[in-house]
């Protein structure tokens, strides 16, 4: 499949997502974002 030809563009927002994951004692775990 061919790529679309590049398009001018620019920056709006940058984002940053930090996940957490915690083993819990029942063999689960929970994930937590931010």
């Amino acid at each position: 499949m061919p790529l679309t030809k590049p398009v001018k563009r620019k920056l709006a927002h940058t984002r940053v997502v930090t996940c957490q994951g915690y083993r819990r004692e029942d063999g689960l775990w929970d994930i937590e974002g931010r």
